[in-house]
């Protein structure tokens, strides 16, 4: 990538195809800071490939490439099933957009770009969120760009596990230590959440704002804890009356999710929503499975 010659280009496109994941991105960044073009279709193909950070990487080389050539691929990945790879396709394709809308020569017409950025899912209410297992949030954290800042971190683990390295890079920032329980154990090691854990959260969400970079929230999995949370801080955001949407945004970004029912109801209780949190969440849970 340093070389920058035609062999070194050819060498790098030949990366790509490596089986270490590591080594992909090291290639792909290597071709977007160079700003090859002559890149692009094999670009191109890398937004399918099998890991997530390499697609995230793949987005960025073509956001610094930047010609209208990349923005199907950029459209079609706001569709990736990773929501950190979709909220990089988002800023790119925002940043692409407003240079191509500039460019009197350019083909693409004000409507057909403002179609483009439609699929996006987040709530122009709600912060730009990320849901995450500890090994994601990890990654993010250590692989967060000037267009995608993580501004604000929700921790949640057990208590006595691993704290999330490189969660100093966040200056906002709150842990949460509970284990992933649903109903009272005897077992000592463990500790339920209680209604005191949800106000934390909660007062910490009244504190985002939707411009100000993005909300990780992360657990051990990505799948309860933290999806559980998720959905009480969209509740607070969105407030009354909009549960069932909290709780869609949730599922949205993270597709798969099975939010801590324990949790909810906490939420639901703390927020005063009368059981319509916990409803919203189950209906929800019963369409997706």
């Amino acid at each position: 990538g340093i070389i920058g010659t035609k062999a070194a280009t050819s060498t790098l496109v030949q990366a790509l195809a490596h089986q270490n994941a590591d080594i992909r991105c090291n290639a792909v960044s290597a071709l977007g800071q160079r700003g090859n073009s002559t890149a692009i279709a094999t670009l191109l193909k890398l937004l399918k490939d099998r890991d997530a950070m390499v697609r995230a990487r793949t987005i960025e080389a073509l956001e610094r490439i930047g010609p209208e050539a990349t923005l199907a691929g950029l459209v079609d990945a706001i569709n990736d099933g990773d929501a950190y790879v979709r909220l990089r396709a988002k800023f790119a394709l925002e940043r692409i957009i407003n240079e191509l809308t500039e460019t009197p020569e350019s083909s693409c017409s004000l409507v057909t770009l403002d179609s483009l950025l439609k699929p996006s899912s987040f709530n122009a209410k709600l912060p730009k969120l990320l849901v995450a297992s500890f090994a994601e949030a990890r990654k993010y954290l250590y692989c967060q760009t000037p267009q995608a800042p993580i501004r604000h971190l929700i921790s949640i683990g057990s208590p006595g596990v691993e704290l999330l390295p490189g969660r100093d890079r966040v200056p906002h920032r709150l842990r949460l230590e509970f284990s992933d329980l649903e109903a009272p154990e005897n077992d000592p090691d463990c500790l339920m959440a209680t209604a005191g854990d949800i106000e934390r959260a909660i007062q910490f969400a009244a504190s985002v704002s939707p411009e100000d970079g993005t909300l990780l929230i992360h657990c051990q999995a990505g799948i309860s804890r933290s999806c559980a949370i998720a959905i009480a801080v969209c509740a607070q955001i969105l407030g009354a009356g909009r549960e069932e949407e909290a709780a869609n945004c949730v599922l949205k970004v993270r597709p798969g999710a099975r939010p801590n029912r324990w949790v909810v109801e906490l939420a639901d209780a703390a927020l005063h929503r009368e059981g319509r949190l916990t409803r919203a969440v189950e209906r929800l849970r019963e369409r997706d499975r």
